[in-house]
């Protein structure tokens, strides 16, 4: 082989191995096909979760904190460099009563979720971030990094407000003023999505009716977190139909294009000694 074709190739894998490391991977899919509530869990120990026509459905219990707070584990999951992201989608749908409250959030979780009412492992600490918006005319939306507490036990305190329940405000960079409605019996789609910057941490949540965006809020932090294994959302009223949940990443840059490019030097090795 030439030397000009050995660049080739070279170029080549490290090309490849580039586009590789860039490939977003679902970590997991809920269709909830299976006629099961699969891996997610109530915070607490009132409420209904159950699967409804193959969609979770959710209906909170009258009390406040992690009683209204529904998450889901799963694999580690690390943004470690600049421009990586994970992000999590769904299908919402409001059934009865009123919106008021939706919150979404990324976290790492010490202990990961695995039964209902996981709330109450009080020594049990989250790190992360979340967006909580609202359509009552007030707090309309706003952003908070979650510092690693740990979240304490009982889960009909209202200071829980779980399981972000502490934390700093994050710079709002868009949105916060919008008081869309949000129509009953009409499907939504809802994105949360956190981006490794140069200078921290970015935040985007969006929600629409297919449509029209309703919400959308951006924002920033230097406070960086960048293992995730766990995604929980809070609703504050009535009856929520969830499907299509997925977590996607960018995994960490190098893992793929590395093994790329290692495997092509083995074989362009093994071209040169014959």
């Amino acid at each position: 082989m030439k030397a000009s074709k050995h660049i080739r190739l070279l170029v080549a894998l490290f090309v490849a191995g580039a586009f590789g490391a860039a490939q977003a991977n679902v970590v997991f899919t809920d269709t909830f096909d299976d006629a099961t509530t699969g891996a997610w869990h109530s915070g607490g120990d009132l409420g209904t979760l159950e699967n409804d026509d193959e969609q979770l459905s959710w209906t909170p219990d009258d009390a406040t904190g992690m009683r209204r707070v529904i998450g889901r584990s799963f694999s580690t999951q690390t943004i470690a460099e600049v421009d990586d992201w994970i992000e999590f989608t769904f299908d919402y749908t409001r059934t009865d009563g009123g919106f008021n409250i939706l919150r979404v959030g990324l976290f790492h979780l010490e202990d990961p979720i695995a039964a209902d009412d996981w709330a109450n492992d009080s020594d049990n600490a989250w790190s992360g971030y979340y967006t909580f918006i609202r359509d009552n005319g007030t707090n309309l939306a706003r952003v908070h990094d979650q510092d690693g507490m740990a979240v304490p036990g009982s889960d009909a305190s209202g200071a829980l407000n779980g399981p972000t329940f502490a934390g700093t405000n994050m710079t709002v960079t868009e949105g916060g003023g919008t008081d869309a409605s949000v129509a009953l019996n009409t499907q939504h789609q809802g994105s949360y999505r956190v981006t490794r910057t140069e200078t921290g941490i970015e935040t985007l949540f969006t929600f629409s009716d297919g449509a029209n965006t309703l919400y959308s809020v951006a924002a920033n932090t230097t406070t960086t977190w960048e293992d995730f294994n766990t995604v929980a959302i809070r609703t504050d009223q009535g009856t929520v139909l969830f499907d299509n949940m997925q977590v996607t990443v960018i995994p960490e840059p190098g893992t793929a294009g590395l093994m790329a490019i290692f495997a092509g030097a083995a074989l362009l090795r093994r071209r040169l000694r014959k």
